[in-house]
């Protein structure tokens, strides 16, 4: 069609509302005589690159916020933290508190009006008969037309502002900074950064990183490198490529194979010898024929991608370049290019491949695509040779022997048992798998199948399970003609990188929709389990066989031997398990065991499977995938760690925080979350600390003026309380501290971790403790400077200096004491605080020019209080009363844990000191494991975790 004809059209389109969702679209064109169907193939998004045609013609159907990518464009996922959550509690407990106080307060103030007496006025005749007005109660406390009562009620709001420190306000603001500068720190960390730094879409649950219980990984792409590398082939009831090394010369790299370093399959030749001489091996022909048009691949040429030959055939072969949504087809078409068969051009209408040195084309029919319901995928083209319809078909061993015809003879079913024989023998060796199967399709069927694909792709609702019911009835009686073997690497230091997290204590679960045992092949490679580990399967199909799989499994499992269990489910076992009636018995059964691998599950059930361990477990869980079938799992985990690798970019978009390797997630998990859910907590708790430090001065100073409402500190200094004065020794010492030890320390030895994952830092009891010390450490600043003054004379201001210059310096000293490690840069912080705090004292009230903006006359007031001995006196006195106790709890505990020096120490079980050899159970949640940390002959310092 001329684009000039374009403008005679007359269309009615009908078509999805504005969504969200890039992975569906439904429409269709209002033609005659037919409806054309519209889905996501026809649909271009923003960014999309033209290629396979020199031009197209569209039409907008959204625009302006209508858009998909606007309609995305909603920001990162707000999270709340385990923390937070618990922080609005105590918030809301400091609401009652200072209800409360201020009740008591009033109350008190009423109580010493009242004391005087219940008339406030009397009038007295004096001998010479004049009358004389006495006051029971100071004039300039209430007016006189003011009744007790009253003024007592109206006290009420002045104390909620008297004591408004006691809700924190600025805590929120605080923390939120915070939080910024330990995500600023994260992503400028080198060991996280790949070409480009860690991504932090969610800067809020950072502290939820190191409360990490439970990890649930997907595979592919994931674990391994998602660079398939084909291995070998069955058909014919023989192996070839298995153990085959050799990389012939028989077809030249490609471009994007010198491009990539792509590592070319190694071809049989055996297999190649007899596709050359057309003796034997007739399946193999269409096998491969299979593996080269079965897919989506897309043709460019001369090294540059995008570029189209859809009109002309290309001279040089070996300037082909494929384009592939899956590494999986990539390497099956790279593969029958390396014996022969490869792939020239694909248009919708044909696919044309080089066979045995002879052009072929097929003319395409119809294209099947792959789902996750049906997990296979087909096309049904005519054979240039025979003009034949035939379908072909590729996927999952399940599906494609399900959908196989009824067995012809005994041979073709000791092929079959053959053929699967081999596909299992590849999936235990880590390779994934797929099965291939074709079939003759008649006129009459293709034309009833045809009808119902159109009926379904024209459905506005429910399209794409209507598309996978009509593909179904089409994909059956096929006839079996072999599978395939390809190899998928495990990423870099991948076994380490598990091996600490169970050392940490976190249970890691594998969700993955590979076959069997190509994921209990991966278990042992990344050492997720050892051979002596008891696998228990479950590869049951109905409730009831899944029923007794079960408790034959938790009647097998003894109490003593948990850490050597592991469970292996499939898709369908998993299903059954996750039902009512089953499901707490799982859970109980998922707990004994170190590790659970589930395979051949849908999107849709891992996301199931971390919604139930999370609500029901009541467990911190994170999830960590690369592909849009991960999606659900990483927006149902507590933290969504999404990696940017081969599969496009909707898990990075639906993560929390994004990397390029798993094995960044050893320090992301284990350093990083550890170092901030310590910051985090020990900034939260010195917060409370010093607010509630700064209340109870005020809240003692009512004991002695009538609960008259009035405060001893100076303006200015109790506005600029929480912004300056307790600000920049805490940012320091809560951004910059090192909980734990240094990075190699943390990874030497991981178990550290379990503070966070058992909630031994911020916890209740660890609440009221830094209040009581907050309120101890009041009452001894007020004590010992109230008895300093009890036989002079000052006023409340100059009492207000010195208090104010005592509670600051314990203040600013606290967070000094409670250092793990006080650093150069801590210690110059805190010092610079108080030396800005001496100087404004010593200045403040030489400063004329201020005095016209308060109510009271500061004049030389702070520097008389500072020139006073006794202030120096008080200051010393408190210091060491207020921190006493710290210390000498630290001394009691150094000694009952034996020596320990680690905070973690104490609950070491035995310690050898001649073999420098320390032994250690714990009983985690996924089990009881063994960790031995063993010193270096050479290097004593330097220690090895091993976990067992």
């Amino acid at each position: 069609m001329e684009t000039t004809g374009l403008r005679n059209l007359d269309l009615n389109i009908s078509i999805d509302m504005p969504n969200n969702d890039l992975s569906k679209l439904n429409g269709y064109i209002h033609c005659d005589p037919d409806n054309i169907p519209l889905n996501l193939d026809n649909f271009i998004l923003r960014g999309s690159e033209l290629r396979n045609t020199d031009y197209v013609v569209g039409l907008v159907v959204y625009a302006g916020h209508d858009t998909k990518a606007m309609q995305n464009n909603k920001g990162s996922r707000t999270k709340m933290s385990k923390i937070e959550r618990m922080m609005n509690g105590t918030i809301i407990l400091m609401c009652l508190i200072l209800l409360s106080i201020c009740f008591v307060s009033a109350f008190g103030q009423w109580l010493w009006l009242r004391s005087y007496s219940y008339s406030r006025v009397h009038n007295i005749t004096l001998n010479d008969g004049t009358f004389i007005t006495e006051y029971k109660v100071a004039p300039y406390l209430i007016p006189m037309t003011q009744k007790i009562a009253y003024a007592a009620f109206l006290s009420f709001f002045t104390f909620l502002i008297i004591f408004n420190q006691l809700i924190p306000m600025s805590l929120y603001i605080m923390l939120e900074l915070t939080k910024l500068l330990q995500m600023w720190l994260l992503q400028k960390d080198l060991d996280l950064f790949g070409t480009k730094p860690v991504n932090c879409r969610s800067i809020s649950i950072g502290e939820d990183l190191g409360q990490v219980q439970y990890m649930f990984s997907d595979k592919t792409g994931t674990l391994t490198e998602n660079k398939m590398i084909f291995k070998c082939l069955t058909s014919c009831s023989k192996v070839f490529g298995l153990n085959t090394t050799v990389k012939t010369e028989r077809v030249k790299p490609t471009v994007a194979d010198e491009e990539d370093g792509a590592d070319r399959p190694p071809v049989d030749p055996m297999l190649a010898e007899a596709l050359e001489s057309k003796t034997e091996f007739e399946d193999c022909n269409t096998m491969l024929i299979a593996m080269a048009i079965c897919n989506t691949v897309m043709v460019t040429s001369e090294g540059r991608r995008g570029t189209s030959f859809s009109q002309y055939l290309p001279r040089d072969f070996n300037r082909i370049v494929y384009e592939a949504e899956s590494p999986d087809e990539l390497s099956l078409v790279n593969a029958a290019r390396e014996y022969g068969f490869i792939l020239l051009r694909r248009t919708p209408e044909s696919c044309v491949i080089r066979q045995q040195k002879t052009i072929m084309r097929y003319k395409v029919l119809c294209a099947l695509p792959f789902d996750s319901v049906r997990k296979c995928q087909s096309i049904i083209v005519i054979h240039p040779r025979s003009m034949k319809m035939v379908m072909y078909t590729k996927g999952a061993d399940t599906a494609v022997y399900a959908r196989l015809r009824q067995s012809q003879s005994k041979e073709e079913d000791e092929m079959r048992a053959k053929t699967l024989e081999h596909i299992n023998t590849f999936a235990k060796q880590g390779l994934r798998t797929l099965a291939f199967g074709y079939k003759i399709v008649e006129q009459a069927e293709f034309q009833q199948f045809m009808l119902r694909y159109r009926q379904a792709s024209l459905k506005m609702e429910g399209r794409a399970e209507a598309i996978s019911k009509a593909c179904s009835t089409m994909e059956r009686n096929l006839t079996l003609i072999g599978g395939t073997g390809v190899e998928d690497k495990l990423q870099e230091n991948v076994p380490e990188v598990l091996s600490s997290f169970r050392a940490a204590g976190i249970v890691v679960w594998v969700l993955t929709g590979d076959k069997q045992e190509t994921a209990v092949s991966i278990g042992y490679s990344s050492q997720m389990y050892s051979r002596d580990t008891n696998l228990h399967s479950f590869k049951t199909t109905t409730l009831e066989s899944t029923r007794q799989r079960l408790y034959e499994v938790m009647d097998y499992t003894p109490t003593g031997q948990v850490h050597k269990q592991a469970l292996i489910i499939n898709g369908c076992s998993v299903e059954h398990l996750m039902k009512q009636e089953l499901r707490s018995d799982f859970l109980d059964l998922c707990q004994k065991c170190q590790t659970v691998i589930c395979c051949r599950v849908t999107p849709l059930q891992k996301s199931n499977l971390v919604s139930l361990i999370r609500s029901e477990l009541g467990v911190m869980t994170l999830a960590v995938g690369d592909g849009a079938n991960d999606v659900g799992m990483l927006r149902q985990a507590d933290i969504g760690i999404g990696i940017a690798g081969r599969e496009g970019t909707q898990a990075v978009m639906a993560s929390d925080f994004a990397i390029e390797q798993f094995q960044m997630l050893q320090k992301l998990v284990l350093v990083h979350g550890q170092w901030t859910y310590h910051r985090i907590s020990d900034f939260i708790f010195y917060f409370f600390y010093k607010n509630l430090f700064y209340a109870t001065l005020s809240l003692f100073y009512q004991f002695f003026n009538g609960f008259s409402g009035s405060f001893p500190q100076e303006e200015f200094l109790v506005v600029t309380f929480n912004t300056f004065w307790t600000t920049p020794g805490t940012f320091v010492s809560f951004v910059m501290n090192q909980y734990g030890g240094s990075k190699a320390e943390i990874l030497r030895d991981p178990r550290g971790y379990r503070a966070g994952r058992l909630d031994e830092v911020y916890n209740k009891t660890n609440q009221i403790a830094a209040c009581l010390e907050a309120i101890y450490h009041g009452i001894i600043v007020f004590s010992i400077h109230a008895m300093s003054c009890w036989d002079s004379v000052h006023s409340k201001l100059e009492f207000g200096a010195g208090l104010t210059f005592i509670s600051l310096t314990v203040m600013n000293l606290n967070f000094l004491v409670r250092s793990p490690n006080i650093t150069v840069l801590l210690a110059l912080t805190v010092l610079l605080t108080l030396v800005i705090e001496m100087a404004w004292f010593y200045g403040y009230g030489m400063l004329d020019f201020l005095w016209q903006y308060f109510n009271e006359d500061p004049h030389y007031t702070f520097k008389r209080s500072l020139d006073n001995p006794i202030t120096w006196l008080n200051l010393v006195l408190c210091v060491i009363l207020a921190f006493l106790p710290r210390f000498l709890l630290a001394a009691l505990t150094a000694s009952s844990s034996s020596g320990a020096k680690k905070p973690y120490d104490s609950f070491y079980s035995c310690w050898d000191k001649s073999k420098k050899r320390l032994a250690k159970k714990e009983l985690f949640p996924m089990g009881e494991i063994t960790v031995a940390t063993i010193g270096h002959k050479h290097d004593p310092d330097m220690t090895t975790v091993a976990v067992t």
